[in-house]
């Protein structure tokens, strides 16, 4: 790792994993020497650390299960750099979407298609496995790209009146254009206020197509029916959805469409995971930005995950995530972390600490 100087971001740590998450990591053992070496901490800490979160955490719930009795606590925390590049505003996550993996395929067999590639000029009379991918893939999500699965849509929970507060607060620090100009995009599949766009984003479930692969792709025509094809999803789940229950809930789908030869396998899945708006560590978080004169920005359902489903379905405990400093380029070759925001997250780290003890233990 290395500083350097960022255009528009000034002195920054370069590296890889600076910003997810080594940054905040060593900035919050920094906040603890530094507590240590003024008074002292003024909370029990007890840790859990896991290296497996990008691989979906697959050993993490049975290890949190079997050391349940170790890790009893009166909250969780997550510490993250969770800033804006000024430092005027940080995020507070308050829950976040699960995530289903799904390989959904076709291969040739008793149903049809060539055993080996064969010449499309025989498309005529031999069905094709590519065909019955598109088919299966348009058999769950329409042209407008809407879900057409209705256990995916029907009978969802939703937002409470808590969370739309939320929503309400985060929209007011929410700026479209400036979205779609870091997205790359050049417009929202979406139209509607800032808070209804927003609920969609952080409530609604998604299957996103991330890769799809079948017979020849090179250069100029090659005129064959693959006797393969595979596309890999993922589906973003929200409060109401478990991965078991949705991948059931697809093979039906297609098999009532006469798909039934298109096979949908899960290849990972992650729980969505729920906090409290009003706990007393969100409260923590709340006030210690407010000391430090930095805007909250509430998020009641984030669109990503993250395996904080232990704190509240395995240990029942109060959760909430955040953190002061801004970084950027997460999973990238120029991954940082700005100097000053590292700083500020450590003092963000001491001050809710000593904020969370003030507070005081839920219930």
């Amino acid at each position: 790792m290395e500083i350097r100087e960022l255009d528009g971001a000034g002195p920054a740590v370069v590296g890889r994993g600076i910003a997810n998450s080594k940054g905040s990591l060593s900035s919050f053992f920094c906040a603890l020497d530094a507590l240590r070496a003024t008074g002292g901490v003024p909370v029990g800490l007890r840790f859990v650390i896991e290296g497996e979160e990008e691989l979906g955490s697959p050993n993490l719930p049975e290890v949190v299960r079997s050391r349940r009795d170790d890790l009893a606590a009166d909250a969780g925390v997550d510490f993250d750099l969770c800033g804006d590049r000024d430092g005027t505003r940080a995020d507070l996550i308050l829950g976040c979407k699960g995530l289903l993996g799904l390989e959904v395929s076709c291969r040739s067999g008793a149903w049809g298609g060539p055993a080996r590639p064969l010449h499309s000029s025989e498309a005529a009379w031999i069905a094709s496995p590519a065909w019955a991918l598109v088919h299966a893939l348009a058999g769950i999500v329409g042209p407008g790209e809407e879900l057409v699965v209705p256990e995916l849509t029907d009978g969802l929970p939703g937002p409470s009146e808590e969370d739309r507060a939320l929503i309400g607060e985060l929209a007011a620090t929410w700026d479209p254009k400036e979205h779609l100009q870091e997205s790359g995009a050049a417009r929202f599949k979406l139209e509607g206020e800032p808070s209804e766009m927003l609920e969609a984003l952080l409530f609604r479930p998604t299957v996103n197509v991330s890769g799809i692969e079948s017979g020849y792709t090179g250069p100029a025509s090659k005129t064959i029916i693959p006797s393969s094809a595979r596309a890999n999803l993922d589906v973003r789940l929200v409060p109401g959805l478990d991965a078991e229950g949705v991948a059931g809930a697809i093979r039906r789908h297609l098999q009532g469409r006469g798909l039934g030869h298109v096979d949908v396998r899960v290849t990972d899945e992650y729980p969505w995971a729920k906090a409290a708006p009003m706990s007393a560590v969100a409260t923590a978080f709340r006030r210690s930005y407010e000391a430090l004169g930095v805007r909250t920005v509430p998020y009641p359902l984030a669109p990503w995950c993250a395996p904080f489903y232990v704190f509240d379905r395995i240990l029942g405990l109060p959760w909430a995530s955040g953190g002061l400093g801004h970084s950027g380029g997460a999973h990238g070759p120029d991954e940082f972390a700005t100097v000053a925001g590292l700083e500020q997250h450590i003092v963000g780290v001491a001050e809710f600490l000593r904020t969370y003890a003030a507070v005081g233990v839920d219930g």
